[in-house]
């Protein structure tokens, strides 16, 4: 209990510091922790008095810069309101050990007013998440790859309504004619464009996801772990990144009939991202990570922001995320679940038997095809940190020159040339890399909100970000509350989302608290970032594109 106490004000003083509370507080805070710490470790208790006084001193200090600099201490108490209950919503979770991630607030001209990690970054070895650690974020990539390729657009390298196959060698397929998608049955090529592979709208079918209802006729063409397993393996004696052209050949794509004509319907296809980076690679005669760093990362300042297709073979990167995502066991667990423990294990599985209904009483890794993450590219493959994503929607909006764009070229990067909203009758459309919802009076944009939520490897990033004015000029004039969850909850036992009870094979069925209800029933990520968007941005929350 001391040690939870000292975690406790420890993450007070943190909250305090980056919101910028006033003197007063941020004294407050310090000497909380340091009466925590004394109480923990006695033997420091004799420094308590100096520390005190040295404390005094900086505080005194800091509150003078601040009237020099003329400055105001503090957040106003709305604002600070809205930052404890966010800290005491994700802390009281984080206590049950039923969140693992790392979030992020942005509230208008305060500024970042939160941001904390939560969980393990290594469940084996006890390791903590912390802010400054890379995390993937999945199919926010494909935001990075719509950029890039209009940058090469204002480049005069291509043009965005030009079909794909004006930008493909035929030769990087191992083919001998041009690409030619038919609808099933049909006779005519009809080829995408670029832009329509950015909007969703290239009328290919879904093969990895392959979100199709049982009996249709898609599925035949659905990408088998076999084949996922074969692509991502080992290749040429090394473990090795798959390119975006060997994606593509590899899983038969070039012989996949098209499910709607080009421009006239909304279907998820990551395949089409995989395609534009193979057409920048083409074009600008660099590997993608090499472009995304040159021209993205860097212009951009995103020093937390990585790409990488082999997941770490060719070479550990500083502060990454070293795994995969995981799940945490809630008791109570079935019998089955036990059985299989203790079969496939040397593990005492007599605590998951005996533990409280409700308790967090195991943590596994998520399943995942091993080096999943290859065949992202430029669909799903860049890793970052909350507080880079950020920066990086902030720049792309009002700094547009930084990466070589217009205003105008960003609007039309935020437009949806798709007639079909995602999901219908939401609002949203799927734009190019990005959802968003449209409205005219944001006459620079077009647009009054900006969201995606990535998913790769069990791991979920949801960010949405909302202009606060009709003119938005700056970040001051936006709200951004953005997340990335490493972890899921696995529950063995019949549960019923409506009463929030759960079957117990060992005793009374259970009924499980408000969060852990939500949790279970609705997913960690959706649970905990629909409770964020709505302490900060209340309002409706958009759904992930994916499953739109």
């Amino acid at each position: 209990r001391t040690e939870s106490r000292t975690v406790s004000r420890t993450e007070d003083l943190q909250t305090c510091v980056r919101a910028r509370c006033s003197s007063r507080q941020l004294y407050a805070a310090t000497s909380n922790l340091l009466d925590a710490t004394c109480t923990l470790h006695q033997a420091s208790c004799q420094y308590f008095i100096m520390f005190e006084r040295l404390l005094r001193c900086c505080v005194a200090a800091v509150l003078l810069f601040a009237l020099v600099q003329g400055g105001s201490a503090g957040l106003p108490e709305k604002v600070l309101e809205k930052v404890r209950q966010t800290r005491r919503f994700l802390r009281g979770l984080a206590d049950r050990s039923l969140l693992g991630g790392s979030v992020i607030v942005h509230d208008g001209r305060y500024n970042v007013v939160f941001e904390d990690a939560y969980g393990y970054a290594v469940p084996e070895l006890r390791t903590p998440l912390t802010r400054k650690i890379s995390l993937p974020v999945g199919s926010n990539t494909k935001f990075f790859t719509a950029v890039a390729l209009w940058q090469l657009h204002e480049r005069g390298l291509l043009n965005m309504d030009d079909p794909v196959t004006k930008y493909m060698d035929n030769a990087d397929f191992n083919k001998t004619t041009d690409w030619c998608p038919k609808l099933r049955n049909g006779t005519d090529c009809l080829v995408p464009t670029l832009k329509q592979l950015m909007f969703m709208g290239s009328g290919m079918i879904d093969t990895d996801n392959c979100g199709y209802a049982p009996g249709s006729w898609q599925l035949q063409y659905c990408i088998t772990e076999d084949q996922l397993s074969n692509l991502v393996g080992l290749k040429r004696g090394i473990l090795a990144g798959v390119d975006p052209a060997e994606y593509f050949a590899a899983m038969g794509l070039w012989d996949v009939p098209l499910e709607a004509t080009p421009g006239t319907t909304y279907k998820y296809v990551n395949a089409g991202f995989i395609l534009g980076a193979y057409v920048v690679e083409k074009l600008s005669g660099l590997k993608f990570g090499p472009y995304l760093r040159t021209h993205i990362f860097g212009p951009a300042g995103l020093t937390n922001t990585h790409y990488d297709i082999t997941y770490a073979y060719n070479g550990a990167i500083r502060n990454r995320l070293p795994d995969f995502g995981y799940r945490t066991v809630i008791s109570p667990v079935s019998q089955e679940y036990l059985d299989y423990v203790g079969n496939t294990s040397s593990k005492d599985t007599s605590y998951l038997k005996s533990a409280a209904a409700g308790q967090v009483v195991d943590i596994t890794r998520n399943w995942a095809i091993p080096n999943f993450v290859n065949w992202g590219n430029g669909a799903g493959a860049i890793y970052a940190t909350p507080r880079d994503m950020v920066t990086w929607w902030h720049t792309l909006l009002f700094k547009p020159q930084a990466l070589n764009l217009t205003r105008a070229t960003v609007k039309q990067l935020l437009t949806s040339y798709n007639p079909e909203e995602a999901p219908k009758n939401s609002g949203y459309h799927f734009a190019q890399g990005i959802v968003v919802k449209p409205n005219t009076t944001v006459e620079a944009f077009g647009v009054t909100e900006l969201f995606y939520q990535g998913g790769i490897n069990n791991i979920l990033s949801p960010f949405l970000l909302k202009f606060l004015n009709t003119a938005p000029s700056s970040p001051k004039d936006t709200s951004m509350v953005g997340g990335v969850y490493l972890n899921e909850q696995l529950l063995s036992v019949p549960f019923n989302a409506s009463s929030c009870i759960a079957d117990n094979p060992w005793g009374n069925p259970v009924k499980f608290d408000a969060d852990l209800c939500g949790i279970v029933s609705r997913g960690t990520t959706n649970y905990v970032a629909s409770k964020l968007f709505n302490i900060w941005q209340p309002g409706a929350v958009p759904k992930d594109p994916a499953s739109a």
